[in-house]
C-alpha cells in the first residue's frame, strides 16, 4: 500500500558527502589524540638548578619570559641568551623563588629573540662556600 507520496532515495550525493565529512572529522580527531606527546618530565642535570622555562624541546613565541630558578644559596651572575649576556639590573630576580628571568622587549638590551634553537646558559655560584667557583647550566628550546 502506499499513500502516494514517494520515498526519497536513501543514498543521495548530499548525504554521502556529509557521511565523508563527519567521518574525516572523528578520524582526524582519533589520529590527533593517538599522535599528542605525552608529558615528560623534565630532567636537570645540576643539583644546583631547579626549575627551567621553557622547558628543554619546548617550542614557543620569540617573546617568550626565559627563566632559571635556582635552589636556596646559590646566585645567579648572567644569563646568556643567544649571545648576550643578562645580569646586573636587565636580570628580573624574584627573591624568594631564587628565579632569575629576562622577557625581551622594546628599549632593552634584547628586543626580540631570533627565531630557531636557542640554548640560554646561567652563570651561578654557591654564595654558602667561600671561593666557590662560577658554575654553568645550559638548556636548548626553539623559538618560533
Amino acid at each position: 500500500m502506499t499513500n502516494g507520496k514517494t520515498r526519497a532515495p536513501l543514498f543521495t550525493p548530499r548525504r554521502i558527502v556529509i557521511s565523508l565529512i563527519l567521518a574525516a572529522a572523528v578520524g582526524g580527531t582519533i589520529l590527533a589524540f593517538s599522535l599528542a606527546e605525552p608529558e615528560r618530565e623534565t630532567r636537570l642535570t645540576n643539583p644546583a638548578v631547579r626549575t627551567v622555562y621553557p622547558d628543554p624541546g619546548d617550542q614557543l613565541a620569540r617573546q617568550t619570559t626565559v627563566f632559571v630558578e635556582l635552589q636556596p644559596g646559590y646566585v645567579a651572575r648572567a644569563l646568556v641568551i643567544q649571545g648576550k649576556a643578562i645580569g646586573g639590573g636587565d636580570l628580573e630576580v624574584i627573591e624568594g623563588l631564587n628565579r632569575y628571568s629576562y622577557t625581551p622587549g622594546p628599549g632593552k638590551l634584547v628586543e626580540q629573540f631570533a627565531p630557531g634553537r636557542t640554548c640560554p646558559t646561567v652563570e651561578f655560584v654557591d654564595n654558602t662556600t667561600a671561593d666557590a667557583p662560577l658554575q654553568e647550566f645550559s638548556w636548548c628550546f626553539s623559538l618560533g
